[in-house]
């Protein structure tokens, strides 16, 4: 194997690290989404009135309501006011 093989075969193959960091920013960029999209969820639970789907938006969005109620400060005040918006 040539010294330029080698180099393109290193390149092309993310290191430990690189993949780490990849997946540290998909989990970090999973969380944000996830809580950002409660404030929406929890607009759509108070409009719709079909059950199925309000008991799946309370059992999807557990930890998001445990942090709101929680005396948690400032988390918990600031999902309060970001979840008001939608309602």
């Amino acid at each position: 194997m040539s010294a330029t093989q080698v180099h393109e075969r290193i390149a092309a193959e993310p290191s430990r690290r690189q993949r780490v960091l990849v997946s540290l920013f998909c989990g970090m960029t999973f969380l944000i989404i996830y809580v950002l999209s409660a404030g929406p969820m929890a607009g759509l639970h108070d409009v719709f009135e079909f059950e199925p789907f309000r008991d799946a938006l309370e059992i999807v969005y557990v930890p998001v309501i445990v942090l709101a109620e929680s005396d948690l400060e400032p988390v918990s005040s600031l999902l309060k006011g970001y979840i008001g918006l939608f309602r």
